[in-house]
């Protein structure tokens, strides 16, 4: 029997392979998550904190650099990672502690100074002085500078990947957004991007900026994403470049694609970018690249770095369990496949749920608690460390996933028959363990999953039609007669 079977294996894993786009799956797909429970990693907790971040499948973490904080005194030189003004705090340890979980830390540096602002850490922030900061952070971490001077080498680890701001396109993280009545925040956001990329790369060419990080919707005074995207990288109403604006220096794209459904919706709004909206969002960037108004190291990435869907329970009007696993492995198929390649979740764990009116953000695969030790994994924490999905696609059937610490190698698939699970067929992950194919069998229905290295995938239904309720995006819909005003 073991010869027969073998052969039943390698003519089955032929069969699914067929029809998979080679270009398509040399793509990566990564994970991690934000800095949210920031005590998660922190003090006492990192240790744990950074351990559920692996065990989710996580590989990279991204950290806050309140430029605010860290240069709250101007420094004598703006520019050395040692002048005394300089208040780096727990921050050189938060960046010790990520790299030493394996983890790749993601810097976003924002908040100005009063004496770089307007005076507040949103206004007005001095462009040139921000380069300056982002040129000693940079050297700080570069992988060679040791901050202690106790005869002991013990040098900060080297941070390649920079994020300049956050939501530039909301009025509560930068201001103005219109000066005169006319949309000014994609100019000014334009040269702090620049300005950050040729601090941070003046110390390491092979540095990487990520520009973007937009909020999904316009909202009073916001700028609508598509708007302030297309005036920021110097694009007409056409998406042709325009004369005498630009170039941008930067090498990643990203957005937060907040949705009120599943991963294929549209946002209500026509300039604002939900899930079903990225495909449009990587046109524009296409058409910046082609333009010539975009220098970057290499190929431009898109990243989302900041997403989640909140989920019930805890918040009883939030994406139920069942259907929050499901999204979690689909969203990141159909990221994967609009070019995007990598996904940040917006929390590790949520916040403490003190019903609608309290803090809405309740996204995290981990339920609260007071120690991140104690946190209880949710449904979709094993969709999110090992997604598997299968989809109807052309008549066909469409499998795709990821393993879960992107390992190559051979990947079983079964079907569920009654209470058993029975083999269907192998595929082959790629170096990035990512592994798809188009199914020949015409299946409609019933559940899958995956099997890798004696680990399996939460399963998968197969469905006609695939379900897409609306939800809040941030899932607490206030009371009835609304929320009474905070004091």
């Amino acid at each position: 029997m073991r010869p027969l079977r073998t052969a039943l294996v390698a003519a089955c894993a032929g069969a699914l392979a067929l029809g998979a786009s080679s270009a398509h799956a040399a793509r990566p797909f990564q994970t991690g998550f934000n800095q949210f429970p920031t005590s998660a990693f922190t003090g006492a907790q990192a240790a744990d904190g950074f351990a559920l971040v692996k065990s989710a499948g996580g590989s990279i973490v991204k950290l806050h650099l309140d430029w605010a904080v860290v240069a709250a005194i101007q420094p004598a030189d703006e520019t050395a990672p040692d002048d005394p003004a300089y208040a780096w705090g727990s921050f050189d340890q938060l960046v010790r502690d990520t790299v030493a979980a394996g983890l790749r830390p993601l810097v976003q540096v924002d908040r100005a100074p009063p004496w770089a602002s307007g005076g507040d850490p949103r206004t007005d922030p001095n462009v040139a002085a921000f380069g300056r900061f982002a040129t000693a952070a940079a050297r700080r971490y570069d992988g060679t500078f040791d901050p202690t001077d106790d005869g002991i080498v013990n040098p900060l680890p080297r941070v390649k990947f920079w994020q300049v701001w956050n939501e530039p396109n909301y009025h509560r993280f930068l201001q103005p957004q219109r000066t005169n009545g006319k949309l000014s925040s994609p100019k000014l956001y334009r040269r702090l991007v620049n300005s950050l990329s040729n601090g941070v790369k003046s110390v390491i060419p092979a540095n990487l900026v990520m520009a973007g990080g937009m909020g999904p919707f316009r909202q009073s005074q916001n700028a609508a994403p598509f708007a302030f995207m297309r005036l920021m990288l110097c694009l007409d109403t056409k998406l042709r470049p325009v004369k005498g604006c630009g170039p941008v220096r930067f090498d990643i794209w990203s957005t937060h694609p907040y949705t009120s459904g599943a991963p294929t919706r549209h946002a209500l709004g026509p300039s604002d970018a939900s899930l079903g909206d990225l495909p449009d969002m990587q046109r524009y960037l296409r058409a910046a690249v082609k333009g010539k108004k975009v220098l970057s190291n290499g190929a431009v990435q898109f990243w989302i770095d900041e997403f989640g869907w909140d989920s019930a329970p805890p918040a009883p009007a939030a994406v139920p369990t069942t259907l929050h696993r499901r999204w979690t492995a689909e969203v990141q198929y159909r990221l994967w496949k609009t070019g995007i390649t990598a996904l940040l979740l917006h929390q590790l764990a949520d916040n403490e749920w003190t019903g609608p009116c309290g803090d809405p953000f309740q996204s995290g695969l981990f339920g609260y608690a007071d120690q991140i030790l104690n946190a209880q994994p949710k449904g979709s924490v094993q969709a999110f460390r090992f997604p598997f999905v299968a989809l109807r696609e052309s008549k066909r059937n469409r499998i795709w996933g990821r393993t879960p610490t992107s390992a190559p190698g051979t990947v079983v698939v079964q079907r569920r028959s009654g209470s058993t699970w029975r083999y269907v067929g192998a595929l082959k992950a790629n170096r990035y363990g990512v592994f798809t194919a188009l199914w020949k069998k015409s299946w409609k229905t019933g559940w899958l999953r995956a099997r890798f290295s004696g680990e399996l995938s939460a399963p998968f239904e197969l469905k006609k039609r695939l379900p897409n309720p609306f939800y809040n995006p941030f899932g607490s819909a206030p009371p009835p007669g609304g929320c009474p005003p905070t004091p």
